[in-house]
């Protein structure tokens, strides 16, 4: 039997990315209206790198000690390149890739890096809550923007949880390749809203 007070934790986490990603939409949809050559900018650089540059910035990006939110380059790069699915499906395949480097450097080095920052009882705790909820925290973090969050979250679950990665390789797939469909989705919406084509 489901009861609330069991499961207040995760909810509340939900909530809190729910929240987080709205807000996060609402002042890229702001800066999207006040500055509108940022797309054309953009626009200039996905036509000049294309797919080689997608999947650079991807893997790039998606490094735990080097995190930036390359939705930014890769959603018009998908875009443009047709069809978008060859291009969704290779730059979440590098995302992918770097999260697979980024799960190792949390098992080598993720604890002991960790613990010189945070009291061993915070550590714990983490590590409790990564075991239980491992694969709904990076299922969750696929949805919250910018993408950054997720690299960080890699590191931690192969630094601090017991996930086999047999586990974390297709859900680390599933979510990239959700997380860039809803990118794409959510920046067809916010063009369309801004009045901008791409």
């Amino acid at each position: 039997m489901f009861k609330l007070r069991d499961h207040w934790k995760p909810i509340l986490f939900f909530i809190f990315a729910l929240v987080f990603i709205t807000v996060f939409l609402a002042i890229v949809k702001i800066q999207i209206e006040k500055n509108p050559e940022i797309i054309s900018e953009t626009r200039d650089f996905a036509k000049s790198y294309g797919l080689l540059g997608g999947f650079l910035t991807a893997f790039i990006g998606s490094q735990w000690f080097l995190p930036f939110p390359y939705e930014l380059i890769v959603v018009p790069i998908m875009k443009l390149y047709k069809p978008t699915i060859i291009a969704l499906l290779f730059i979440a395949v590098r995302s992918t890739v770097a999260d697979i480097v980024n799960f190792y450097t949390g098992r080598k080095l993720g604890e002991k890096y960790i613990l010189k920052r945070i009291e061993k009882k915070t550590a714990e705790r983490i590590q409790n809550f990564l075991t239980k909820y491992g694969v709904a925290t990076l299922v969750i973090f696929s949805f919250i923007g910018p993408v950054t969050s997720y690299d960080i979250v890699s590191f931690a679950v192969g630094g601090f949880s017991k996930m086999e990665f047999k586990t974390f390789l297709p859900v680390t797939f599933a979510c990239r390749v959700i997380h860039f469909t809803v990118a794409l989705l959510l920046a067809d919406f916010l063009l369309r809203a801004a009045g901008i084509a791409l």
